[in-house]
């Protein structure tokens, strides 16, 4: 077993505020030599390098998820229960509604965005247009954690999620 030192300094590059975070975490993406995130009310990249602002833009909503999939498109979820595309300004593409509420940020697949509800609920939608492709219920957890909800892309592109009772689906 390798042995690590008791302590580590640490140098502070820099520190940006990204506005009001209604959650204990705060999700990142870096995209090249940006750091972007979302706060409830206002999208923002930062230079990794210095800190400074390359492009922000306040909420039409409030959001519930982080900022996925920053370049050339992110996608995000807002409290209202709407699925955002983005431009690399962060206006809007398109936005459709989901109908519940998200417990997750989208996950991005080749073609595909996925998003689960608190109901249990998965569904899918074009990256192109927002266009519902399908949807698959299954009994919702009896609690269900912001960011706990095990959903993600596969590295073939599919879809891959766990539900209680230990299941894990996959999904072409």
């Amino acid at each position: 077993i390798p042995k690590f030192k008791d302590e580590v300094t640490f140098v502070k590059d820099w520190k940006e505020s990204i506005g009001e975070a209604q959650s204990i975490n705060v999700d990142i993406r870096i995209a090249g030599d940006s750091v972007c995130s979302a706060s409830h009310t206002k999208l923002v990249c930062f230079s990794g390098s210095d800190g400074k602002i390359i492009r922000q833009k306040e909420a039409e909503d409030h959001f519930s998820s982080a900022l996925v999939n920053i370049e050339p498109t992110s996608y995000i979820v807002s409290n209202s229960g709407f699925l955002r595309a983005l431009n690399e300004n962060f206006d809007s593409q398109w936005k459709v509604n989901v109908n519940d509420e998200a417990v997750s940020a989208p996950a991005v697949g080749s073609d595909s965005l996925y998003i689960r509800t608190v109901t249990g609920t998965i569904h899918a939608y074009s990256k192109l247009d927002g266009k519902k492709i399908w949807e698959f219920s299954a009994p919702p957890s009896p609690l269900v954690l912001r960011g706990q909800v095990g959903i993600l892309v596969g590295p073939d592109g599919n879809l891959v999620a766990g539900f209680p009772g230990g299941y894990l689906y996959k999904f072409d």
